[in-house]
């Protein structure tokens, strides 16, 4: 075999060999039991993140920095968990560890999952669960907090995300020659959104005392989410 086939066959090995770890980790995500109620909420999801716009993540590719450190944040619009309502509920994750390429180092992932401290302790309880359900495979890593302070004001094309006194993400969205804001759509890799909104960040920053940055002028995207019990 030739050095361009042996290339070419180590890049689909590669491939092949990504495709099989998220497939393990769905696997382990459906087997795990995290969420004891059946669920499905919806809503707006805003994001950033510490890649320069676009964050080629979404493109299965590595990020443009050695991390993509970001904020991801969720506002449920409607929705149940069991018999918990959870619209108007709102929660964070902040990824603080997430190594060059997040496909390949899932399971490796570090962050802090921010739930409103005036949710009920039934809110708490089923977004912690519903957290753990979709992305806890991900993490080897996830610290749970409870923050006042948490808000959302949002526009068709600009969003202000406050997470108490430790986070700030306020994007915009990115337009083409058009005059409208970018659209990926299906992107390749499955840990992002169908549709993702493209926005760079007016301002990101996050200070917890042990993780600090400031992206300002970074990536970011929004669009609508949807999680729902396997």
């Amino acid at each position: 075999r030739d050095d361009a086939g042996r290339i070419a066959f180590l890049s689909h090995k590669e491939e092949n060999m990504s495709r099989i770890a998220v497939a393990v980790l769905v696997a382990v995500a459906a087997s795990a039991g995290y969420a004891q109620e059946s669920y499905k909420i919806g809503g707006l999801q805003v994001e950033g993140c510490e890649c320069r716009s676009v964050c080629p993540c979404v493109f299965r590719g590595d990020a443009t920095e050695m991390e993509c450190r970001g904020i991801l944040f969720w506002r449920v619009d409607q929705g149940m968990y069991g018999k918990t309502d959870l619209k108007g509920a709102m929660f964070a994750a902040v990824l603080t560890k997430s190594g060059k390429n997040i496909e390949k180092a899932l399971g490796k992932w570090e962050g802090i999952l921010y739930i409103t401290a005036g949710s009920s302790a039934d809110q708490k309880k089923a977004i912690e669960a519903i957290v753990r359900d979709q992305f806890g495979p991900a993490f080897g890593k996830l610290e749970v907090k409870a923050v006042s302070g948490m808000e959302v004001n949002s526009t068709d094309e600009h969003h202000e995300v406050q997470i108490g006194k430790v986070g700030v993400l306020k994007i915009t969205g990115l337009k083409g020659a058009n005059g409208k804001v970018t659209v990926i759509e299906n992107a390749p890799s499955p840990l992002v959104l169908p549709k993702n909104y493209c926005a760079t960040a007016d301002a990101h920053t996050y200070d917890d005392g042990v993780s600090k940055w400031d992206f300002k002028g970074r990536n970011g995207f929004w669009g609508p989410f949807e999680f729902k019990s396997k």
